[in-house]
């Protein structure tokens, strides 16, 4: 059954995260094999299992860039969960199962299988932020909703406005500009945080939706995007905005900005 739920440039940009995930890893792994592993035990956990981590870390993304371009899945097919079980198989059955009947000198272990599972579940869910990170990249911005009384918030849309990429403005709208009467809902969430609107049919809020801008801005800021964007640091990041954003008039008043009169 065919998926749409992502359009290819997505799934395209997602792929291109996937392989650099993988190229780190195999540096991880040579780093490991040949300098690490000389320097410690036997017992170590460099020696024992961390390899087998990082198995299919590079395996399943460069198997899953070939299937793609041997068009075996297609092109706008995103990694699925199934590709990385498929592969845990593999080299749990090949690696400890069957290598050690022909090597005697090698033996497979649960451990092994543990740790290539564990590999597994780091590359799903890195595989997860990827497809949320090129959706995001990728995606067009439709309208920007923010406090348009708030001295601070403006000076930034200004600032930012005149920093993209494009060379053309964010699209923002003062959320006090929103006709109440038509969307209530849309007007009370705006009072409360930054809202971003894509062409595509999603939006972001709070942090992520700040940091959907600055990874469209020049110079060193995308890096502080990516922070704001990733979903592991949504405990750190979602606070610290709501934090601000509750006293943004205040920090306006500090600053010495004097809030954009809405007429």
């Amino acid at each position: 059954m065919v998926d749409h739920q992502f359009n290819r440039s997505v799934v395209d940009r997602a792929a291109q995260y996937l392989i650099c995930f993988a190229i780190a890893g195999a540096f991880l792994y040579g780093m490991n094999h040949w300098w690490i592993q000389p320097m410690v035990g036997t017992d170590s956990f460099f020696r024992t299992s961390f390899n087998d981590i990082l198995a299919l870390i590079v395996f399943v993304p460069l198997s899953y860039f070939l299937a793609r371009v041997l068009s075996i899945i297609p092109p706008f097919s995103p990694l699925r969960l199934w590709h990385i079980g498929l592969g845990w198989i593999v080299f749990s059955l090949l690696f400890e199962w069957l290598v050690p009947k022909i090597l005697p000198h090698h033996t497979g272990t649960g451990g092994d299988v543990a740790a290539y599972g564990s590999g597994g579940i780091i590359l799903w869910v890195f595989n997860r932020m990827a497809l949320d990170f090129a959706r995001i990249r990728e995606g067009s911005v439709r309208v920007v909703y923010y406090d348009g009384n708030c001295g601070i918030c403006q000076a930034a849309a200004d600032w930012s406005s005149a920093r993209t990429v494009s060379g053309s403005a964010f699209p923002y709208h003062p959320h006090q500009l929103i006709d109440e009467t038509l969307r209530p809902d849309l007007a009370a969430r705006a009072r409360k945080t930054l809202i971003v609107h894509f062409s595509e049919g999603f939006e972001l809020t709070h942090a992520r939706a700040l940091g959907a801008l600055l990874i469209r801005m020049r110079f060193l800021w995308p890096l502080f995007g990516w922070i704001l964007i990733t979903p592991l640091l949504w405990p750190l990041t979602r606070p610290a905005y709501s934090l601000f954003a509750r006293y943004r008039h205040r920090v306006s008043q500090w600053a010495g900005l004097n809030a954009c009169v809405i007429d």
